[in-house]
This record gives C-alpha cells, sequence and structure tokens, in this order.
C-alpha cells in the first residue's frame, strides 16, 4: 500500500461532498442513509489516519515519508496469482 498525502487530500475532500450530498438528500433516519453515513465516518476515520502516520513500515508506505523514524527499507514485493 503506497500512501500520497494529496491523494489523501483529494480523498478526504471527497467524503466532504459525499457528507453534504447525503445532508441535502434529507430523511437522514432512513436505513439507507445511516448505513451510509456510518461508511463515510470509516472511510474518514481511515484517511485520517493514514495522514496522521508519518512513517513507512513493511506495505505501508509514504512517498512523502520514506524514512521515517523505525522505519524498515521498502523492497519490491509481489503477490503470486491465485
Amino acid at each position: 500500500m503506497v500512501r500520497f498525502d494529496a491523494d489523501l487530500g483529494e480523498a478526504a475532500a471527497r467524503l466532504d461532498e459525499l457528507e453534504a450530498e447525503r445532508l441535502a438528500l434529507g430523511n437522514t433516519e432512513h436505513p439507507k442513509s445511516r448505513r451510509l453515513t456510518q461508511r463515510v465516518r470509516l472511510a474518514r476515520l481511515t484517511v485520517d489516519a493514514a495522514r496522521a502516520r508519518r512513517e513507512s513500515r513493511g506495505l505501508h508506505y509514504s512517498t512523502d515519508w520514506p524514512a521515517g523514524k523505525g522505519a524498515h527499507s521498502v523492497k519490491a514485493q509481489t503477490i503470486p496469482v491465485l
């Protein structure tokens, strides 16, 4: 997994748009609206956590922070076709 701060910023902006669109639809108590709310919140937490992380470790590599404290060297890895 490679993280880019710029891409994470775009993801955060798109989540803001999704939340605004959901609120504009009204009826926030509808089950589908609540599920969407939960999914957007989970995505927001994931993006915020990734943006806060300032290191590269194993498969979680950030081009913006390639050699953070305690970082491991990044090596090419492949996933075999199953």
